[in-house]
């Protein structure tokens, strides 16, 4: 994810220094500052605490690797770090967020079980856990702080593991669920330039109908068009790269 985050970053920055927009909150002397993950600018903070989270991966992997974060450990896990976001402020604080890494693992541990009655009741889980999470994003609920809203959200992804074939699951594996998932990252950091964009030909700053019916789409399609000519093949070009190193490590 790291060559359209840089990109982006580099681009809104430049935006903003030439036509005075205010993507991502960015001034020109904070790039290099998100660039190495220690930024906390709106939006783009995310990804910060999400390569925080891949170098805690790291040693949480060993500790599995020697059987020492077993389910219930990542249980345990979870209760404290649910306490994070009371005790850490810092928005790109990782101990503030560690509930829902904890979720994500934990997750992960509980699919390494099938039992057949826990995928029938998941059809029905997965499409209930996702509505519960949507209305919960519509109040004033911190949905990057609730211990709730993780739970829901790793709900959502345990009923999809488990139940593919059930309704929901067959919905969410059509051919255009799938393309909003592979475009989805370049959704989530091109649409406030798009937003810059169509504020500054248009004049109109406030949401409203006609904004989300121009935004909407044409965010898919940049998405789209940048997934192809720079994301995909980034991906492609790292991949091949850590495989080839991987193969020099095992010849070694």
């Amino acid at each position: 994810v790291y060559p359209l985050f840089a990109l982006v970053v580099a681009l809104a920055g430049s935006l903003n220094a030439v036509y005075g927009f205010d993507i991502f909150g960015l001034k020109s002397w904070e790039i290099d500052r998100n660039l190495l993950l220690l930024g906390d600018n709106y939006t783009i903070w995310t990804i910060a605490v999400e390569f925080h989270f891949y170098a805690i991966f790291l040693p949480l992997w060993w500790a599995a690797s020697k059987g020492w974060l077993g389910r219930y450990a990542l249980i345990g896990l979870y209760l404290a770090a649910a306490l994070g976001p009371f005790f850490f402020v810092g928005r790109i604080d990782p101990l503030r967020y560690l509930h829902i890494f904890t979720v994500g693992l934990l997750v992960a541990n509980l699919t390494q079980t099938h039992c057949a009655a826990i995928t029938r009741w998941s059809g029905l889980a997965l499409p209930v856990a996702g509505a519960a999470f949507l209305l919960l994003a519509t109040t004033e609920v911190n949905v990057h702080q609730s211990p709730v809203a993780a739970l829901l959200g790793g709900l959502v992804l345990y009923a999809s593991v488990q139940a593919p074939d059930s309704a929901a699951g067959r919905l969410l594996s059509l051919r255009p669920m799938l393309w909003l998932g592979e475009i989805s990252f370049g959704v989530y950091l091109l649409h406030r330039i798009v937003q810059a964009f169509f504020v500054e030909v248009t004049g109109l700053a406030e949401p409203s109908w006609t904004m989300f019916a121009v935004c909407v789409p044409l965010t898919f399609a940049v998405s789209w068009a940048v997934f192809r000519v720079f994301e995909d093949p980034m991906r492609r070009l790292l991949r091949a790269g850590s495989q080839r190193v991987e193969r020099r490590l095992f010849e070694s």
